[in-house]
């Protein structure tokens, strides 16, 4: 039985047709043709949101969902378009809206005008690109813009992508006083430390992630539960940590170097996950962001990473703010990850001597590094039940520029009779993942911890492990 595409029968109606069959009997017979199933359009449509691929927002294509759906056939369209949730997510790119040489600039508006009609009153995700320097915004543009506000009332999830000074940074967000009530995720990418956003009352917001943070950037605090920025100064991230007393994921990296600090301890009972590392424009300072552990207690935090800068200059944290954090917090940390931390073997040890409870432990020592530091962490893992009783995930990663000379980490015989022991031991958790990235001048260890038969025989019986040159999921933060 020949076939045809789906989109041949938009514009034609099917006529009755025969195709021969073979019946129960084994027979050759000629039976109607019946193209397939007819779904209801209820089922259909939850068949079309099906066919979402999962980014949010959506960013409009001809070729996939749910463009492409309304070009199949006539009541392919018909169901696409009565069901809302399929247009209820968009990322709407003012600047290519905003330059005709890139399509059709009249068919865009009209295009994302009748998309954002199409999801009626459901809430929404958005996503809106700001226009960049050279672009001006013309009269369509400012009608979409003022119709995306005008539904405000709709915002589930707001995602802006700002440039200064621009048409949403200086206009329409400047100074905005629309009811988002439905509001619960707002995503700001602007690397400007002049841009002003303010949402006074958002009863639902929970979660805010902004790239660069200035102060002129607020929310309803007390109400947030995650906050993440790439780049905040340390009085905003202080402040933001003590007025956000429901705080229970924060993410803060980190530039200038505090030379004083406050001397209260802010108490964050709620929060559960907490990252602190160096901003990018900060990484050739003297940063030093584990001192803001002097300034918490965090008795429920389940995990915790550290990140300093490592630029080469020496300019690394002392380990001492983590062990005194520790000893005033009293966490049951089940994830500890710490990357250019400037600490000595011992000094480490002690500090996961006061985390008994944990379970991974990621580390990136400094880059100039050498066997003496890093070994006997391996040796202390091995033959001492009390230590990391609980460990059952080790991911070590290393610089990718050491010295050609620079010797592996580890000896592969430590290495490999501490993965021994650790999974064969009573009384203490299986090891079940270990990985070991480094650069291409450790090759020689791990050919010889991959000949190693009590290597191969562990990975037999079930553990995870690697070792091998690093690869993006070694990031921190």
């Amino acid at each position: 039985m020949s076939s045809y595409p789906l989109g041949h029968l938009s514009n034609r109606t099917l006529k009755a047709q025969n195709v021969l069959v073979i019946d129960k009997n084994g027979r050759i017979q000629f039976t109607p043709f019946v193209p397939g199933p007819i779904f209801p359009p209820e089922i259909l449509g939850e068949i079309f949101i099906h066919c979402l691929e999962g980014a949010d927002p959506v960013f409009p294509c001809p070729e996939s969902a749910p463009l492409l759906l309304c070009r199949i056939c006539r009541r392919w369209r018909d169901v696409a378009l009565s069901t809302p949730a399929l247009w209820s997510s968009v990322f709407l790119d003012l600047d290519k809206l905003a330059d005709p040489g890139c399509y059709d600039a009249s068919s865009s508006y009209t295009v994302s005008r009748q998309w954002l009609d199409n999801a009626r009153a459901i809430p929404l995700s958005l996503g809106l690109a700001d226009i960049v320097e050279g672009h001006a915004p013309n009269d369509q543009l400012k009608s979409l813009v003022a119709f995306v506000l005008s539904l405000s009332h709709q915002w589930r999830s707001l995602e802006l992508e700002l440039e200064a000074p621009s048409i949403l940074a200086k206009s329409a967000f400047r100074d905005f006083k629309g009811a988002v009530p439905l509001l619960e995720k707002l995503s700001i990418s602007t690397y400007h430390r002049a841009i002003r956003i303010t949402f006074p009352t958002a009863p639902k917001l929970r979660e805010l992630s902004v790239t660069t943070y200035n102060s002129k950037i607020q929310v309803p605090w007390p109400q947030l539960l995650t906050f993440r920025s790439e780049d905040i100064s340390i009085a905003s991230c202080l402040n933001i940590l003590r007025h956000s007393s429901r705080l229970v994921n924060g993410t803060f990296k980190i530039r200038g170097n505090p030379l004083t600090l406050p001397r209260t301890v802010v108490v964050r009972p709620h929060l559960r996950h907490l990252a602190l590392g160096a901003a990018y424009s900060s990484f050739r300072q003297p940063l030093l962001p584990l001192t803001i552990l002097d300034c918490l207690k965090t008795p429920a935090l389940k995990s915790l990473t550290l990140e300093s800068a490592d630029s080469g200059t020496g300019h690394t944290v002392a380990v001492s703010s983590l062990l005194s954090f520790i000893s005033r917090s009293s966490p049951r940390l089940h994830t500890l990850a710490l990357s250019f931390i400037s600490t000595t073997p011992a000094a480490l040890i002690e500090c996961l001597k006061a985390t008994p409870s944990l379970v991974h432990f990621k580390f990136q020592p400094r880059r100039r590094i050498g066997r003496h530091d890093i070994e006997p962490i391996f040796l202390q893992l091995t033959g001492h039940p009390k230590f990391l009783p609980n460990l059952e995930s080790l991911h070590m990663v290393f610089a990718r520029d050491p010295p050609p000379s620079s010797p592996a980490p580890v000896t592969a015989s430590v290495l490999v009779e501490m993965l021994r022991w650790r999974w064969v031991t009573p009384g203490v958790a299986r090891l079940r993942r270990f990985r070991l990235a480094h650069s291409y001048h450790f090759s020689m260890l791990g050919q010889t911890v991959l000949a190693d038969l009590e290597w191969r025989r562990l990975r037999e019986e079930g553990m995870l492990s690697y070792i091998g040159e690093r690869s993006g999921c070694d990031t921190f933060i």
